[in-house]
This record gives C-alpha cells, structure tokens and sequence, in this order.
C-alpha cells in the first residue's frame, strides 16, 4: 500500500512538473515569435521612414528648382518636415507600445525612436535572417 501511495504520489509531481515546464517552454517559445513580430514592425517604421525623408528631400529640392518659393519659405518648410517627421517617429513608437498585449508590455527593449531603432540595429540579423 504505500508504494503504490509513493507511486501515486510521484506520479502526481511528474505531471505538475511537466505541466509547468510546457508552459514556461510555450511561453518562451510564444515571446520569441512576438519579438520577431516586433522587429519585423520597426522595420517597416524604419523603411517608412526612410520614403518620407525622400519625398521631404524630394520636395525640397522641387521648391527650389521652381523658384515660386523664397528662402525663407523653402526654410520655414525644411524645419515644418523636420518637426512632423520628429512627432512621427516618437508617435509611431509610442502607438506601437500601446498595441502591446497586457502580458506583454514589459517585453520590449526600448521606449522611443532612437532606442527602438538601436534595438533593431543590434538584432538586424534576426530580421534578415527569416
């Protein structure tokens, strides 16, 4: 009788064990494919980035060719983009953290343009890679 109660009772912590060890392995498992997730967003921001810096250089350099526009207004333009572009990409980080699951917000590595452009930097691999 008491080796069946020791079986029993193994048993019993086995499968507690192996309970807990599929979900702390699916969870790791599920937080890898949201960094993924993650960083396959703020590549695209980056790429998107990267387009409206163009059309601003490529606008810029139209005001001027025209001569319909002064210096001083092809200037007070430059600073106009420069201040939205700024406003954007702080935006855009910050609307990408508010989407974060609940469970999930403490998971990313960054809180602004610059450190969320750093953090793709260092994990570029893991991007190109997939």
């Amino acid at each position: 009788m008491e080796n069946i109660l020791i079986f029993a009772f193994g048993a019993v912590c086995g499968i507690i064990m192996y309970r807990g060890l599929t979900v702390l392995r699916l969870a790791s498992i599920n937080i890898g494919m949201f960094q993924m997730v993650e960083l396959s967003c703020l590549q695209l921001l980056a790429l998107t980035i990267e387009d409206a810096s163009f059309v601003k250089e490529t606008k810029h350099r139209i005001m001027r060719k025209t001569n319909a526009f002064t210096e001083n207004q092809i200037k007070i333009t430059r600073n106009e983009d420069e201040l939205l572009l700024e406003r954007w990409k702080d935006n855009s980080i910050q609307k990408l953290l508010d989407r974060y699951p609940q469970n999930l917000r403490g998971v990313a590595r960054y809180n602004n343009w610059r450190t969320g452009m750093a953090w793709l930097d260092l994990n570029m691999e893991k991007v190109l890679d997939k």
